[in-house]
């Protein structure tokens, strides 16, 4: 995303750049206020910091014409504040190191409960449990095809025929596909998640929690969160019976 979204894709338009080296929102603020530019991306948790300094933002946005949200999963909750603070309307998107953007919501027909339509070259389809091809507003595994489609895992044969079949890659991510072409989420077959944009395994994160002394069971699983789009809830069971030992704590 930031490679493709943010670097690569203005470049390639002949547009200026402004990289921030801190994402502290008074460097975001000075940035602004200096060049004035009318494009940002960003993931969910910037947008929500944004938010939380309003106050100092109160005219520097202004200058904003077009907002991209990528990275993690936007909230609606997320969408509206945005518009009611600065009138700006984020375009969410979807894509993945394998292959690069998939979807982007259109300029003229934003709808950010959804992921977007596909973009010029890119095929998209649901696949069913029975390895068929899902009807439009079933529920399946994402598929993509296109040029943009990886060519497969550097010397990983294996790993890269779980995912690459007959020219499709298989996503790991569960969605749909409306009447009008917008792809919607529904949640991922693989057990990862994305806190504040980056993936996160959580069987790695229920092994680490069984290093700890006592511990003989821990259940790890995503929350949602409006700042960083999710958090990790773990229930964590110690020796003795489930019913006494269980207790929950929250790991970002």
């Amino acid at each position: 995303y930031p490679l493709v979204g943010s670097l690569l894709a203005p470049l390639a338009i002949g547009s200026t750049i402004i990289i921030l080296r801190t994402p502290m929102v008074r460097t975001i603020h000075d940035a602004i206020v200096r060049y004035r530019p009318n494009v940002i991306t960003g993931v969910p948790s910037l947008y929500s910091m944004l938010l939380r300094e309003a106050k100092l933002l109160k005219t520097t946005l202004s200058c904003i014409e077009e907002a991209f949200c990528g990275g993690s999963l936007m909230s609606i909750s997320l969408y509206e504040r945005m518009r009611a603070q600065w009138h700006i309307s984020l375009r969410q998107g979807y894509g993945l190191t394998e292959c690069l953007p998939v979807t982007c919501n259109p300029s003229d027909e934003n709808r950010p409960e959804t992921l977007g339509k596909a973009g010029v070259g890119v095929q998209i389809k649901i696949v069913g449990e029975a390895g068929l091809e899902s009807a439009v507003d079933q529920v399946g595994e994402i598929a993509i095809a296109g040029p943009s489609v990886m060519a497969g895992y550097h010397s990983m044969p294996y790993e890269t025929s779980e995912v690459l079949r007959d020219g499709w890659f298989y996503t790991g991510d569960y969605g749909w596909l409306d009447s009008s072409g917008y792809l919607h989420f529904s949640g991922v077959k693989k057990r990862i998640t994305k806190v504040a944009g980056s993936i996160v395994d959580l069987a790695e994160v229920e092994r680490a929690i069984l290093h700890y002394p006592g511990v003989v069971k821990a259940k790890a699983y995503p929350i949602p969160d409006e700042r960083w789009g999710e958090i990790l809830s773990a229930d964590v069971f110690y020796q003795g019976s489930e019913a006494d030992g269980r207790i929950m704590r929250q790991y970002l």
